[in-house]
């Protein structure tokens, strides 16, 4: 059992990496969403659907827009 426990202890957590999100809530989805561009330092790829644009969401995208080297939106609409 200690040999488990010793072994156990040098294994690091994983940083959340998922391209795809389990939506279980809408509005901290969102605030995720803006968190993510906030914290883009290189390039931002998003797809997103016009209605689900706010305010708030198409300011981050604007800045992110200036500062990244690589930034991609698709956006889907009717």
């Amino acid at each position: 059992m200690d040999i488990v426990v010793d072994l156990l202890k040098d294994i690091k957590p994983q940083a959340d990496t998922e391209a795809i999100w389990k939506v279980e809530n809408y509005e901290l989805t969102i605030q995720k969403a803006i968190t993510v561009i906030h914290q883009s330092t290189k390039n931002l790829f998003v797809q997103i659907w016009e209605n689900e644009l706010t305010p708030e969401l198409i300011k981050a995208l604007t800045e992110a827009e200036k500062r990244l080297k690589d930034f991609v939106v698709i956006l889907f609409g009717e």
